[in-house]
């Protein structure tokens, strides 16, 4: 197996078995796959132990931001929790609004046929003044 199979951020064990278990026996794929686990390790223990002070340098750092997010904890859940609500709560609004909305849209719809009606009852009655008029009704 090429050691390029194994640089990969996305390295998945279980698609390399896939991939190489036709052509590698299973005892030989698996002594690769504990071979390159060791020296990974190995390469793991070293750049810890050479930068030793580093990670302990790290460490307390992320103790102190730890500890100076601390106080700021509660005041952010209360902020998240209030934010929750509120955008809750808008979306009720906005589901009431756009109800509201469909509720007009059939008010005006039925207001454009009452005036359609309106104005065919007023071109009837002209038409049948003018045909009582003509024909002498």
């Amino acid at each position: 197996i090429p050691a390029s199979e194994f640089d990969s951020r996305t390295f998945d064990a279980r698609e390399v078995v896939q991939r190489y278990r036709k052509r590698v026996p299973l005892p030989k794929l698996q002594e690769t796959l504990r071979a390159h686990h060791a020296a990974a390790r190995q390469e793991l223990v070293v750049l810890i132990n050479e930068k030793y002070s580093d990670f302990v340098s790290l460490s307390s750092r992320m103790q102190g931001v730890e500890r100076a997010l601390r106080p700021l904890r509660a005041p952010l859940e209360e902020s998240s929790e209030l934010t929750r609500g509120l955008r809750a709560k808008l979306g009720a609004i906005l589901d009431q609004a756009g109800e509201t909305q469909r509720e007009l849209a059939g008010i005006r719809a039925r207001k454009d046929s009452l005036v359609a009606y309106i104005e065919n009852a007023k071109i009837l009655a002209r038409a049948k003044d003018t045909a009582s008029r003509r024909w002498g009704g």
